[in-house]
């Protein structure tokens, strides 16, 4: 599987951020809404279903990812091209995480993993 998608759910109830990492098994195939639009800001919707293999969820008090859908200078189909990538860490972070389209899910658990961070199987 193979990370498509990152979407920011928002804060809950205890004030942990939830974000929704999602996975294909098509990733060169996978599409959705506005992919194309440019600039993404925010328009880009999720992958449409039937390419959608896995969602996990990834609760934090600390982590506060920057996300390609909401850039102001690229669409999200540049992430498939490798232009920019999904999710990153800000820039200040020692040894900052990034999350490219098309990890695979063992790079992104190691990635999240090294900071103590830990992804939740939904489906």
């Amino acid at each position: 599987m193979y990370l498509c998608y990152i979407n920011k759910l928002g804060p809950n109830f205890r004030g942990e951020l939830i974000y929704e990492f999602i996975f294909t098994n098509d990733i060169d195939n996978v599409n959705g809404d506005d992919w194309d639009r440019l600039p993404a800001s925010g328009y880009p919707n999720l992958p449409y279903s039937d390419f959608m293999s896995d969602v996990m969820l990834l609760k934090t008090n600390s982590l506060d990812l920057e996300l390609a859908k909401n850039n102001d200078f690229f669409t999200y189909n540049d992430c498939k091209d490798g232009i920019i990538a999904i999710g990153w860490e800000e820039s200040y972070v020692t040894d900052r995480m990034i999350f490219k389209f098309g990890d695979d899910l063992e790079t992104v658990k190691g990635k999240l993993y090294s900071k103590d961070y830990y992804l939740e199987k939904i489906n």
